[in-house]
């Protein structure tokens, strides 16, 4: 069968990047782990993080009609006040210091080989 549907990488307001895609399967199952090492390699890409960083710490989420995975990335680094930071001085974090990212599939159409 083939899989007609969206890529989309986002973060909690906005989406970042998208594109359309298709997937030739046999089956559900398939469908779920082609698009998933899709969508891990998609979001280490866009994130500049290696695959094996998503793929441990990510959260997956959905059905076979909209899923994704989610990665909450440390930006600690990039923040203004790294150097005064009380909660870095703790070996802390504060409560922006993690902005989840998302990268999903949305299914749009299937198609049988019959």
């Amino acid at each position: 069968m083939k899989v007609i549907g969206q890529i989309r990488i986002g973060d909690d307001n906005d989406i970042l990047h998208k594109y359309d895609t298709e997937f030739e399967v046999n089956d559900e199952d398939e469908l779920i782990d082609i698009v998933e090492e899709t969508l891990i390699e998609e979001l280490a890409n866009y994130l500049g993080i290696s695959e094996k960083e998503v793929k441990e710490n990510k959260t997956d989420f959905g059905d076979p009609e909209f899923f994704g995975i989610t990665y909450d990335k440390c930006v600690c680094k990039e923040c203004p006040d790294k150097e005064i930071c009380e909660y870095r001085k703790n070996g802390e974090f504060c409560e922006y210091s993690h902005i989840p990212y998302t990268a999903s599939f949305i299914k749009e159409k299937e198609v049988n080989n019959d």
